[in-house]
């Protein structure tokens, strides 16, 4: 295959003084595509420094009103989770003491069930 031939063989024309070897020349069109960001630059004003400071606290305001929202928010889950236990630890008590003031009977079994057809393959006590 023969070597490819250079598309633009002519050498650009440059404006201005030469820009750093290692850095990306910006196109012409790109460098005028939006003029009115100088003119906007150049209109631009400081905005005051007590504004400025104002915003910052308020900013550092609600910061803290967060964190303090979180912390109760802890302590509020953490006193659930402590109601919760103390709950059910006191139906586990209740439980037991059920337990042992009404035993349960346990099941005889067969024993109270009367089939006519089975009779007499099963032995029933009265």
């Amino acid at each position: 295959m023969p070597p490819r031939k250079k598309k633009n063989t002519e050498p650009q024309q440059e404006s201005g003084p030469e820009p750093e070897p290692c850095r990306p020349r910006t196109r012409a069109k790109n460098a005028t595509q939006r003029p009115g960001i100088e003119a906007e630059k150049r209109l631009r004003t400081r905005r005051d420094p007590a504004v400025v400071q104002e915003e910052k606290d308020a900013r550092k305001r609600r910061k803290e009103e967060k964190e303090r929202a979180r912390q109760e928010e802890a302590v509020d889950n953490e006193a659930a989770a402590r109601f919760v236990e103390e709950n059910r630890a006191q139906q586990k008590a209740a439980m037991a003491e059920e337990e042992v003031s009404m035993p349960r009977r346990r099941s005889q079994g067969m024993r109270y069930f009367y089939f006519s057809a089975f009779s007499h393959h099963l032995t029933c006590v009265p």
